[in-house]
């Protein structure tokens, strides 16, 4: 072969080498999120590049996951994501609380239908339906715009996933007991029956008693999903001690109560809340249990 032969076919490597380079280089660079999703991410969230940027590397591992790191990656990614979508919300209405109004109505339709693994409530325009002065709204209403997680496409997509344990499985169904498929104010153990009432707790029903034994029993074999699971544990601790409204019986109330005391992994301090509790239960009647803060 040629010297020249050689140089030609050098060159022709270099170059393909370099169109091969710039092509993969491109695709780990293309946005996994649409020209719609952008353009809304750019008219609510403005110059707000980070957040930007963790949306679309949600997005982008979302479509790209094969292994349960990744997902409990993405649970942990797309709780912070919600309160970031939440905190961060931005609309220019000019000092005009009618237009103010307007936008988030608007917002709250165009983000739902695009980023639909989110579930965006305009917090302000209820608040007012319920009687709240507009003096009033920063104190009624945390954020403008609040921000879900809708977890059901991970939960969809661990389901359908090969490379899965059934302690994985396990993990997923405590999430899911616990939250649901939308992480929001209310769980499963504790929620709001209404707008002026006081939150009430499912003690009594089982489900705590089978959320802690099965966070205990996962525990014990993986550490995947520790955060949500660390989270869901502290939760039910606090319903379980500070919660004073009920749904069940008082006879099923106090069985549950007493039977996962060793779950709590109660401190001191906790332990005297504990029995305070245990004596509230126990010389309130039923029906007060059931129609507290009503």
């Amino acid at each position: 072969m040629s010297k020249n032969t050689t140089n030609y076919s050098m060159k022709a490597f270099i170059i393909s080498l370099i169109i091969v380079l710039s092509v993969s280089g491109f695709a780990q660079n293309k946005s996994a999120l649409s020209s719609e999703a952008k353009m809304l991410l750019d008219t609510y969230y403005p110059g707000n590049n980070a957040l930007h940027k963790k949306v679309n590397d949600f997005y982008d591992s979302l479509s790209n996951c094969h292994d349960t790191n990744t997902v409990n990656w993405l649970f942990n990614e797309q709780d912070e994501i919600s309160y970031l979508l939440s905190e961060s919300f931005d609309v220019d209405y000019k000092n005009d609380s009618n237009l103010l109004y307007a936008a988030l109505i608007e917002a709250e339709k165009q983000l739902n239908i695009t980023f639909s693994d989110f579930e965006f409530y305009d917090a302000i325009n209820p608040a007012l339906e319920q009687g709240y002065d507009q003096s009033e709204i920063k104190f009624a209403v945390q954020n403008a715009l609040e921000v879900y997680a809708d977890m059901q496409i991970i939960l969809d997509l661990a389901e359908n996933c090969t490379w899965k344990t059934n302690i994985d499985d396990l993990g997923l169904e405590i999430i899911f007991d616990a939250w649901g498929s939308v992480k929001s104010d209310d769980t499963n153990f504790c929620y709001d029956i209404c707008c002026d009432c006081a939150k009430e707790s499912a003690l009594g029903s089982g489900l705590h008693s089978k959320l802690l034994n099965s966070i205990a029993i996962y525990t014990a074999y993986s550490n995947l999903f520790a955060e949500s699971l660390q989270e869901i544990k502290a939760d039910v601790k606090y319903d379980v001690l500070h919660t004073s409204a009920f749904t069940s019986p008082k006879k099923a109330i106090i069985a549950e109560f007493e039977l996962i005391k060793p779950l709590l992994d109660l401190t001191q301090e906790e332990e005297l809340i504990y029995e305070k509790k245990k004596a509230y239960l126990e010389k309130t009647s039923e029906s007060d249990l059931h129609n507290y803060g009503r």
